[in-house]
């Protein structure tokens, strides 16, 4: 018999894919930081509802260390989205989302520096296996050399700095959530992106997206973030962290195929069999 948890958890993996699809189409039209606004926007809108149910149901204490967390990682969104979608618009789906998916990895190996705890093989082993895994990824056009001289592409340094924000989130994300609800947490964090977004947009382009904000494709892309947003954290509150997580990497796989179907990337074997390699060490890391 299927659990529950399971059901939820393989859901969620196909609303990522499908936000991942549509971010990608959409970059065909806007720019990173146009379509960061967009997304902010529509994501805070679409769980506004979450948010004012909470706060109307919910005592919630806001500590000056909470707020504090929730400032530091709102600005590490901020960065980290912006940085995913420019990378996004300059690189294939099946190439960029399985290397933002080596952020459980970077957590695994920053974490005992930060906590003065010890590595365990798991970490070392799978971050190797995660190794293997980028550099056949990233060696689609065949050749041994041809992944290190793409490492320093910009679409590919910009993945991995998007990685490396958002698994800069990940000790805020902890402290917080252990503090008030996490679906309130994340409404949260996207009500500071939205601000964050429309005065970086302000200050760049002196006018705000607005009428597009209602666009068919912009309100799925709203709707899909607040609902992968949901489902996800339902599937945490349903089993433990690290059975929901490996579920979770199914959306990589997918994003791959998806990559392949929609957009007509090329050399998928190469990069299945790289994603692959990046999906077991993060599962051997958790």
């Amino acid at each position: 018999m299927v659990e529950w948890w399971f059901v939820v958890a393989f859901l969620a993996a196909i609303l990522k894919t499908a936000y991942s699809v549509v971010q990608k189409r959409l970059t065909l039209e806007y720019d990173g930081l146009e379509l960061s606004y967009i997304t902010s926007i529509l994501g805070m809108l679409f769980m506004t509802p979450i948010g004012v149910w909470y706060l109307s149901h919910i005592d919630m204490s806001f500590t000056p260390p909470v707020i504090m967390a929730i400032t530091i990682s709102g600005v590490a969104n901020i960065c980290a989205i912006v940085t995913f979608l420019t990378a996004l618009k300059l690189e294939d789906l099946s190439i960029v989302t399985p290397l933002m998916q080596s952020t459980p990895i970077v957590v695994a190996i920053t974490e005992p520096l930060v906590l003065a705890t010890h590595y365990d093989t798991g970490i070392v082993l799978g971050s190797a296996v995660a190794v293997v895994g980028a550099y056949t990824l990233l060696n689609d056009a065949g050749g041994l050399t041809v992944p290190i001289k793409r490492i320093t592409d910009k679409p590919i340094l910009l993945a991995l700095t998007a990685a490396l924000l958002f698994a800069s989130t990940s000790l805020a994300n902890r402290f917080v959530t252990t503090r008030i609800p996490p679906l309130f947490y994340a409404f949260s964090i996207y009500l500071f992106m939205a601000i964050g977004f429309v005065s970086i947009q302000i200050f760049r382009d002196r006018h705000l997206l607005t009428t597009e904000l209602f666009r068919g494709r912009l309100i799925l892309l709203g709707g899909l973030t607040a609902l992968r947003t949901s489902v996800t954290y339902v599937a945490f509150s349903l089993a433990i962290a690290s059975r929901v997580s490996i579920v979770l990497q199914i959306s990589i796989l997918l994003n791959v195929l998806a990559g392949g179907f929609f957009f007509s990337e090329k050399n998928l074997l190469w990069k299945l069999v790289g994603t692959l390699c990046i999906v077991a060490g993060v599962i051997l890391t958790l």
